[in-house]
């Protein structure tokens, strides 16, 4: 289920929070750099999140809570923003082009934001996945918007998915999508009755991902996955301990699979090959492909880790060089746990989500702030603040930092970001564009 740092997410029998649940459970150096512009995404008097930002950061996708006329159920809805438009489009619509009759979540957008692909257990939205109660994934090609999406999870051999199916992934070039499922028959022979990572290409094929490289299926739940920029390689958590040789932490890591070879290695460990002592979560792929992002509570995987927190780690697969990214501008430790990590094209930039109160002078706030740091200057700078630099009376959280490094897309409860935001404490959707230098 979801918990409040939008990554530890188990695929199991437990209900999904609704969407507004969660958003009210995360509401809960050198001198900081001028703050660039800020523009709020979401509509007011709502509550959103869960964004997800284009390449270019010119559109995104993010889940909303919408209120239905007529005393209705309030229903979470993927909505598109687009910036040259100045628009949102609904995303989760049914046949009808309506609001689809269930909750979206996980909205995952494609690199030149063509295609955005969820989460929904609504059942008119495309009649091959109509069973009620499980969860599917849909794609949406942004461009044909007036049809409505199309279900992906749905078995060859069978007329529906018996699991849920969540957080989906999808390359940056919109043709691969990843997601984890509890279904069992998404696949031939998957027996293994856990939660599995799977895969549909271009050839429409499901296919089963969180094996090893003999084929062996885990014998641990596995979830959260990412896909490089073309789809051909994924990364993803898992608990299992014979996907790999050697594994024996007992703890989740994070594992690659090359899709054409069939290969299956592990990334959560440090340069000299020493497996984390801490567990591993929420992978992410640059969409070059040379770098993965994760979130661990590992202190064997760099040098020096002696915080006892949660960091933000960054894997060079070229070198094999593991590097600590959620630190201060003088390479100082964080002194609160960092989650949720989100890279660059090129690696160069990482955003981040800390509870720390040190990344940054004059962080006083109290409250879960988004950061990014540059690598190749080594600098760290607050994102989750007003649009004039001043501190946020709120959290951030779930950031996205756009493939060419010129924005940075959060979720803040705080009210008074920006002048035309709704002014209360429902978490709302940013943009924040970086300044010259920074990221690109």
């Amino acid at each position: 289920m979801i918990n409040r740092l939008g990554y530890r997410r188990r695929v199991d029998s437990n209900p999904v929070l609704p969407f507004s649940v969660l958003m009210a459970l995360l509401s809960g150096g050198v001198a900081e750099a001028a703050v660039p512009s800020l523009k709020v995404v979401s509509p007011p008097v709502r509550t959103s999140g869960l964004p997800s930002v284009s390449a270019d950061a010119s559109r995104v996708a993010y889940v909303t809570n919408v209120v239905r006329k007529h005393g209705e159920q309030q229903r979470d809805q993927i909505f598109l923003w687009e910036d040259d438009a100045a628009r949102r489009s609904l995303m989760s619509r049914n046949g009808g082009g309506k609001q689809a009759a269930g909750n979206s979540l996980f909205p995952a957008l494609g690199g030149d934001g063509s295609v955005v692909v969820f989460t929904s257990d609504a059942t008119d939205i495309d009649p091959a996945c109509a069973v009620p109660g499980v969860r599917n994934i849909f794609r949406q090609d942004v461009l044909a918007r007036e049809t409505p999406p199309l279900c992906l999870s749905v078995p060859a051999t069978a007329a529906a998915a018996d699991g849920d199916s969540l957080y989906p992934a999808v390359s940056a070039d919109g043709r691969v999508v990843s997601w984890a499922s509890a279904a069992s028959n998404l696949v031939k022979g998957d027996s293994n009755g856990l939660p599995d990572v799977f895969v549909r290409g271009v050839d429409g094929v499901i296919r089963l991902v969180s094996i090893a490289s003999s084929g062996e299926q885990g014998n641990g739940l596995s979830s959260l996955s990412s896909l490089n920029g073309d789809g051909s390689r994924i990364v993803f958590m898992s608990e299992a301990t014979n996907l790999v040789a050697d594994d024996s932490n007992g703890v989740s890591d994070i594992f690659l699979r090359d899709l054409a070879s069939g290969e299956t290695t592990r990334i959560s460990k440090s340069s000299t090959g020493e497996q984390a002592n801490g567990p591993s979560y929420g992978p992410v792929f640059s969409a070059g492909g040379r770098y993965v992002g994760f979130v661990s509570s590992a202190s064997n995987l760099v040098a020096g880790d002696s915080n006892g927190k949660r960091d933000i780690f960054l894997r060079d697969l070229e070198t094999g060089i593991a590097e600590r990214v959620s630190i201060r501008t003088d390479g100082g430790q964080a002194d609160g746990d960092s989650d949720y990590a989100s890279v660059t094209a090129d690696g160069r930039c990482v955003a981040f989500q800390s509870k720390a109160t040190n990344l940054v002078p004059d962080d006083g706030n109290g409250e879960e702030d988004v950061f990014v740091h540059d690598r190749q200057t080594r600098k760290t700078l607050r994102i989750s603040m007003t649009g004039k630099g001043k501190e946020a009376r709120g959290a951030g959280f779930f950031p996205v930092i756009s493939a060419d490094g010129s924005a940075v897309v959060f979720t803040s409860d705080a009210p008074g970001l920006t002048p035309n935001a709704d002014g209360k404490d429902d978490p709302d959707v940013y943009v924040r564009r970086l300044a010259s230098g920074w990221c690109r």
